[in-house]
């Protein structure tokens, strides 16, 4: 998927950020504005992995803001 436009997602990014989520809860994404990749690697059942990519993604932008 890619972020198209600001504000249509409830998760922090920018415009251009591109990513791709896996049902068992492995992840990446690129923002190319922040030079940022982040990759998670974990086997959960599929309602907690999106509770770990949510939080994971949360939590680096997070860290470039503070």
């Amino acid at each position: 998927m890619i972020r198209t436009q600001a504000g249509r997602n409830p998760l922090p990014g920018s415009r251009g950020e591109f990513f791709w989520n896996g049902i068992w809860g492995t992840a990446f994404w690129v923002d190319p504005k922040e030079k940022l990749v982040a990759v998670l690697m974990v086997q959960l059942p599929p309602a907690q992995g999106a509770h770990y990519r949510s939080l994971l993604h949360s939590l680096v932008y997070q860290a470039l803001i503070n």
